[in-house]
């Protein structure tokens, strides 16, 4: 959880600074994305009450309780879930600006993309990303996110993998990014 806490803070907070105000300068109209950033915002402190609970129960400063965890994910998830929902839509209305105002739009996002893998690191982060990206999913159609060099993804997935080898059991997926059973699962949702 502290690793997918560090992910959206690092997304979330890049787009904000980087990536919005690009997409704004190439559309020619500013706020246009403002409706997003005030999204974050309101799903921002439910995130940060359940990192600053994590970080107290790694420190045993708390006592970790998943019927705690579960409450403070259902408090922002909703709004979470809606703004996830709601980019995709102004993300595809970006269209309406036409291919020639655009076009650079990916290649000044991988500068960012660069940035952001910096700041949260390639065995935490770059390993988060990985153990949470299934690459069958859509009978494969994503398998080449993320947009890095092909050694690079090997070279994490079969060695950076076990430098915290024991934090990814809870991942969704394998090192190969293959869905893999649940290591948790709730009594009640076995019956």
């Amino acid at each position: 959880m502290e690793q997918w806490y560090v992910l959206v803070h690092a997304h979330h907070s890049g787009e904000e600074k980087d990536i919005f105000p690009i997409i704004e300068t190439l559309a020619g109209q500013k706020g246009i994305m403002d409706a997003n950033v005030e999204q974050h915002h309101v799903f921002e402190k439910g995130i940060d009450a359940m990192n600053l609970y994590v970080k107290a129960c790694l420190i045993d400063q708390d006592k970790y309780d998943g019927t705690k965890v579960k409450t403070l994910i259902d408090a922002f998830a909703p709004d979470l879930v809606t703004h996830l929902r709601d980019e995709i839509t102004t993300l595809l209305g970006l269209r309406s600006f036409g291919n020639d105002r655009l076009q650079n739009l990916m290649a000044r996002f991988a500068h960012v993309g660069k940035q952001q893998m910096a700041e949260v690191g390639m065995l935490t982060g770059g390993m988060s990303v990985l153990v949470g990206h299934d690459v069958g999913y859509e009978g494969g159609l994503h398998k080449g996110f993320p947009p890095a060099p092909a050694p690079l993804i090997w070279g994490l997935r079969n060695v950076g993998w076990w430098v915290h080898s024991d934090w990814w059991k809870f991942g969704p997926c394998d090192r190969l990014g293959n869905l893999k059973p649940l290591h948790a699962i709730p009594v009640e949702a076995k019956a």
